[in-house]
């Protein structure tokens, strides 16, 4: 069984998607107003659950010391309120990050803020093949899932996804 809204696949038998939450509602097979309207209770669910979910990343800057860069200093980007993100439209920060190599991965660390808890995440992404400095962006996805974009609208690169949810159990 797949969860309407999550798109979590799930044991049958259960009365709650164990992912995010959503209940399961049977429906008569074939009965496609039946299924329209639980598929719009399901983006509802969703945009509700999304409301005061900020997406983002950790920004370092770096000072120069004795010839060698050294981290100054960590500060959180917000990046996106996720119930403002449209799925596959990537949704781009308006600040310039100077690339330090031109090929390669690169390490984000990005967060997802709910609640005033804050869950981490390390992603990799292949670094943009633009001149100069990139964008980050976040793009939305079906599953309760986002990606980071880096780059510029003509030409980016896309981490790995990761989830906007915790475990419901």
């Amino acid at each position: 069984m797949i969860c309407y809204a999550c798109q979590s696949k799930m044991e049958d038998g259960r009365a709650k998607c164990p992912i995010c939450g959503f209940p399961v509602i049977q429906s008569v097979e074939g009965n496609t107003v039946e299924i329209q309207g639980i598929r719009q209770m399901a983006k509802d669910y969703i945009r509700q659950w999304l409301g005061g979910v900020v997406i983002g990343i950790a920004s370092y800057s770096y000072v120069l010391e004795n010839n060698k860069l050294k981290q100054d200093k960590i500060a959180d980007l917000d990046l996106a309120q996720a119930d403002q993100l449209v799925v596959g439209e990537p949704l781009w920060s308006d600040v310039d990050f100077t690339k330090v190599d031109d090929q390669g991965m690169v390490t984000i660390h990005a967060f997802m803020k709910k609640d005033g808890i804050r869950y981490a995440y390390e992603l990799q992404a292949k670094l943009p093949e633009t001149a100069g400095s990139c964008h980050v962006g976040v793009m939305l996805m079906e599953g309760l899932k986002a990606r980071l974009v880096l780059g510029n609208p003509e030409s980016h690169t896309f981490s790995q996804p990761f989830s906007l949810v915790v475990y419901h159990g």
